[in-house]
């Protein structure tokens, strides 16, 4: 190699470091904020593409987005902020919020939120949205969407039958009375080969139907169980009646293994509206989604229990306002209507859901829908129950029973009760040994 040749490679290899030397002190000098949640592929995939327009818009800061396994999802952030890991913004379910607040383990973003309350416009999201967001007068997290329910159908079902889609006219006595008409055994062998409806006896649905029915499930803090009730009754009575007395809803033992709208053994199935994107890529037949029937002879009333669930940041970051920065960006409207407009969820900023941008998407074609029960005018809001998956367990398991002949409606709903109750106890002594766990 010539003297020239060699001096190039000298200058060139010189530059080469400098350029690569700067990079790393860039990225060295990037604030790494750790995004933790839960989800899919697909989701993984929609917060990606908000993760790389908010880092092109914030060059100083990094997203590391990190995805756990939902089954473990909460009990591994808990046990990550006690050893001290890095946790930053993170995705709560609500009915886990109360017991992060209680170990203090969320940031308080009243004065951020205050800061900078011109950008962040609180007056924007549904209250129903920012309920599960506070807790003792202070904010912790901002939400992102909103659960709305609806009746999704078989288009194709309704119109071989000869039936009218579902609307705002139907009552629950008119869902019972069309799931009975769709309700065939279409071999005459006695098995029935095609449910009118699916309905999963769960939490959601039981406060769902509360709400209609005028029952309360718990007082206003969370002491006492209140629901049995005629209207309680009532709440359980409903499912008994579509699942044993008139059969039009599947038992446990055929739909364990197969989803039986998907596979066409149920005409209608209530949802949330979480299930939209799903069923784009399963469903082989024309679908829609009409509305929660109501409640015969009621007045229009809705149970707002808990809120929706929060994005928080957590109390141990050492990256309070790159994290703040991120959960306003990511909550913000530009950030909602991108996401929603993949059909994933009803964005809990109204200037978004009454837009085009989720009124328009399709299927299914009648979004507005989903919004009914936020534009109901009676609404009850009550606070998530601290322990709500030890709640469900005793809903389930005593209506377990019900099906099993082993109660009547009326002693189930005085077991629930009775047993809501013990459970409330349990939780107060245990709050006191200080074992408070998740």
């Amino acid at each position: 190699m010539t003297r020239v040749g060699e001096a190039f490679v000298i200058v060139f290899s010189a530059v080469l470091f400098a350029v690569v030397g700067c990079q790393q002190q860039d990225e060295a000098e990037r604030a790494i904020v750790r995004f933790t949640t839960w989800g899919s592929p697909a989701s993984n995939a929609v917060y990606q593409d908000i993760v790389n327009v908010f880092e092109e818009r914030n060059p100083d800061v990094k997203i590391e987005l990190l995805m756990l396994p939902w089954s473990q999802y909460h009990r591994k952030i808990i046990t990550m902020s006690a050893v001290g890991s890095k946790l930053d913004f993170m995705r709560l379910a609500n009915s886990y919020f109360p017991q992060f607040v209680e170990k203090k383990a969320l940031l308080p973003l009243d004065r951020y939120v205050e800061r900078d309350r011109a950008e962040v416009r609180l007056d924007d999201f549904f209250p129903e949205a920012l309920m599960g967001c506070r807790s003792g007068g202070r904010v912790y997290g901002l939400p992102l969407d909103i659960d709305g329910w609806g009746v999704y159908y078989n288009r194709g079902v309704f119109e071989r039958a000869g039936l009218p889609f579902p609307d705002r006219s139907w009552t629950w006595e008119t869902f019972v009375d069309v799931a009975r008409k769709l309700t065939r055994d279409f071999d005459g062998d006695g098995i029935i080969d095609q449910y009118g409806a699916y309905i999963k006896v769960k939490m959601g649905v039981i406060e769902l139907l509360a709400g209609q029915s005028g029952a309360v499930i718990l007082n206003e803090d969370n002491s006492q169980c209140l629901f049995d009730t005629s209207e309680g009754r009532a709440v359980v009575q409903l499912l008994y009646d579509l699942i044993v007395t008139e059969k039009v809803v599947p038992p446990a033992e055929v739909r364990a293994n197969q989803d039986v709208f998907t596979a066409e053994k149920a005409a209608m199935v209530l949802l949330r509206r979480g299930d939209v994107t799903g069923f784009r890529q399963s469903l082989a037949f024309d679908w829609d989604v009409g509305p929660v029937p109501m409640w015969p002879g009621r007045e229009p009333r809705a149970l707002i229990a808990g809120g929706s669930n929060p994005w928080v940041i957590s109390s141990h970051t050492k990256l309070p306002e790159a994290s703040w920065r991120f959960l306003k960006f990511f909550t913000g409207p530009e950030a909602v209507a991108r996401m929603t407009e993949t059909g994933r969820f009803i964005p809990a900023r109204r200037s978004v859901a009454e837009s085009p941008v989720f009124l328009d998407t399709s299927p299914p074609e009648h979004n507005a829908y989903f919004l009914d029960l936020f534009r109901t005018p009676n609404k009850v809001f009550i606070p998530r129950f601290p322990r709500y998956r030890r709640l469900e367990k005793v809903f389930q398991g005593n209506f377990q029973f019900l099906m099993e002949g082993k109660l009547t409606v009326e002693t189930c709903t005085a077991k629930i009760a009775k047993d809501v109750d013990r459970l409330i106890e349990q939780i107060r002594a245990e709050e006191a040994e200080g074992k408070n766990e998740i």
